[in-house]
């Protein structure tokens, strides 16, 4: 009986595990819908109007879309005039904006989570203080 309850215990950990995965999984799933773009048609879309010299319509169809590659389209789109030595300065310029913006809302994410559990903590504690203030250690001090 006892090795049934020690196997039990694996197996809720490796369920929990489990559960986990398709958490992360799923909201994986989730963020890649969300920044999903065909790019082909795209690339198709915005070469067909630089070529008909619609850069200012191209820019506004990138402007249309939450992907990250569309932002960086609508960058390069902007400053299609200049050398194509500065566009590709640029060009990693804006890659590396993409990451740095992705990077700063996580992080920011985080901070907040650990802040609100700060918070929490701290309200708690705080609670717990006024409570033994109120027995029996409070009023003999005074």
């Amino acid at each position: 009986m006892e090795l049934i309850l020690v196997v039990a215990k694996f197996i809720w950990i490796i369920l929990g595990c489990w559960c986990l995965g398709i958490f992360i999984g799923v909201e994986r799933l989730m963020k890649y819908t969300k920044y999903d773009i065909d790019r082909r048609s795209l690339m198709s879309n915005n070469r067909k109007q630089v070529i008909k010299n619609k850069v200012q319509d191209a820019s506004q169809s990138c402007s249309q879309s939450s992907a990250f590659l569309a932002f960086v389209f609508k960058n390069e789109l902007k400053r299609a005039n200049q050398p194509k030595d500065q566009i590709q300065d640029l060009l990693e310029a804006s890659i590396l904006e993409v990451v740095h913006s992705w990077l700063t809302k996580c992080v920011e994410k985080m901070v907040n989570e650990i802040e609100e559990k700060l918070d929490e903590t701290h309200r708690s504690f705080k609670y717990k203080k006024i409570r033994s203030c109120f027995g029996e250690s409070c009023i003999n001090e005074k």
